[in-house]
């Protein structure tokens, strides 16, 4: 949790999904409130989220006016206060936004299997679900560079 990378393709069913005013998760590594990672499609119309918290400090990045129906590379790198205290997020390969300096030191303790899921917030009832495909998630137990990501985006 204090330092890692995590990665997955997505794509909605439809362009509706942008504009259908429901938070949907692609991915979230969970471990408590305060300490969690996240991509989704926000429920603000045409918008991507990346977020996280680690120790109640929390970053977060957003990408406005999307609208494509292809597929998209979606990936955060991390290291929490003790670290560098950088949170980037990425499109397609791409650094979206500034980086973001506001974590604090990771506190949680491994990942709770209820709520790190692929494709929904929870899966004992599950919300927020994605609407469309999802590809390739993967995580990493270190920040990868701007290279790495732009090469797992472009293969």
């Amino acid at each position: 949790g204090a330092t890692g990378s995590a990665l997955i393709w997505c794509k909605v069913a439809n362009v509706g999904v942008w504009t259908d005013a429901a938070s949907r998760k692609a991915l979230i590594l969970y471990s408590d409130a305060d300490n969690n990672y996240w991509l989704e499609k926000n429920s603000v119309n045409n918008r991507a989220r990346w977020g996280g918290a680690a120790g109640a400090g929390a970053a977060l990045i957003l990408k406005n006016a999307v609208s494509t129906t292809g597929w998209v590379c979606l990936a955060v790198t991390w290291s929490d206060g003790a670290n560098a205290d950088q949170f980037k997020a990425f499109w397609n390969g791409t650094q979206e936004g500034a980086t973001s300096a506001a974590l604090n030191n990771w506190g949680g303790v491994g990942l709770d299997n209820g709520t790190t899921n692929i494709g929904c917030l929870s899966n004992a009832v599950p919300s927020q679900p994605w609407h469309g495909w999802l590809a390739h998630a993967a995580v990493w137990d270190r920040a990868l560079t701007q290279a790495e990501i732009t090469a797992l985006a472009n293969p």
